[in-house]
């Protein structure tokens, strides 16, 4: 409806049916994105720094599996979001041979606001809503970050989790990713995958 693309970021890629597979294979092909977040969603400080295993260890257990039975399934996997957001410059480093853009989070919708054209890190603000219907970021807070974006010819990176019908605390009501998609059409924004961003 509103020519929107998005990049889904998945983990856990060993509990894809095949017609789970189908139907990312079908996503894909209508040009979004498939990125990949974590073969068991492991929180990459806590696994480094905490449970003290070495950088080539964390990729071998948390990346390397799952990245590769997504490439094996035929997804082009190019993009990475760090569980919960938690990542550090060494660890940066240590994934920029494996993916095109890495993904982390912030709590301020203006610092979401980045530059195109670079391969590397990149900041996502939460569109999501608690289940008591607090926002994590308000929309006039988005909505102003839409405008900067556009008076700089930037990015504003936005990510969501679950579908309206769910009750939590991380889901994008249907009506707030309405109203995002709207603000952006009538900003005369465009839409890009993450790894598009990446692009000159």
């Amino acid at each position: 409806q509103y020519g929107a693309v998005a990049t889904f970021f998945l983990d856990r890629p060993h509990r894809l049916s095949s017609s789970d597979v189908e139907w990312l294979l079908e996503i894909e092909s209508r040009g979004h994105e498939i990125g990949f977040h974590g073969t068991h969603h492991g929180n990459a400080m806590m696994m480094v720094y905490f449970d003290g295993l070495s950088l080539d260890e964390y990729i071998a257990r948390e990346i390397e599996p799952g990245v590769n039975q997504l490439r094996d399934m035929g997804l082009s996997i190019s993009s990475f979001a760090y569980p919960y957001g938690h990542h550090s410059a060494a660890i940066d480093e240590a994934l920029r041979h494996q993916f095109t853009v890495l993904r982390g989070v912030t709590p301020l919708a203006m610092w979401a606001v980045e530059p195109y054209g670079r391969s590397g890190f990149y900041k996502a603000a939460s569109m999501d809503v608690h289940a008591d219907g607090r926002e994590h970021i308000s929309m006039s807070a988005i909505r102003r970050a839409m405008r900067v974006a556009r008076a700089l010819d930037h990015a504003f990176i936005l990510y969501g989790h679950d579908t309206p019908d769910v009750d939590r605390d991380m889901a994008v009501p249907l009506a707030r990713l309405e109203a995002i998609l709207s603000e952006a059409v009538a900003l005369g924004l465009g839409f890009k995958t993450m790894s598009q961003l990446a692009e000159p």
